[in-house]
């Protein structure tokens, strides 16, 4: 579905298809798949038409196998997972920029989400001539619900 946002002024895509590998070489822990998607791929949000391509992971931090791991720990380690899995092929590829979203399911997202969130931010806050500091408040409250 391809959604434009006029708060922000940039285009929005989910489930976007990755172009095919042909002819690349990337590391095995890469998605190379030929049904490789994106979460999400947006116009605009790091540079102006520049393609940026978002995938989300939510993982459950109470999992038994996570019991001796911090959040902070976690929260890095499902970031880095994405990047091997999918930064090569979007820049090589693709041609874009690469940010993985990762999620708790007990709240709180990890330091990219942060930058993304604090993005937007921005933008809204040009477009509309609004603070900052408020900006960010509706965006916290509404990102909270809509994750």
């Amino acid at each position: 579905a391809v959604v434009s946002t006029q708060s922000t002024g940039f285009f929005l895509n989910t489930e976007q298809l990755l172009l095919p590998c042909d002819g690349h070489t990337f590391p095995v822990s890469a998605n190379t798949r030929d049904d490789a998607r994106m979460d999400i791929v947006c116009q605009g949000l790091w540079r102006d038409m520049e393609a940026s391509y978002l995938d989300v992971r939510v993982f459950h931090p109470n999992a038994p196998s996570y019991q001796k791991t911090s959040i902070a720990q976690l929260h890095k380690t499902h970031q880095n997972q994405k990047k091997m899995a999918y930064l090569r092929r979007v820049l090589n590829v693709e041609q874009g920029s690469f940010t993985p979203l990762v999620f708790a399911t007990s709240g709180g997202f990890a330091p990219e989400v942060k930058r993304v969130l604090e993005r937007l931010g921005a933008k809204i806050c040009v477009k509309h001539q609004e603070g900052m500091a408020e900006t960010m408040t509706f965006i916290r409250q509404n990102s909270d619900s809509a994750f």
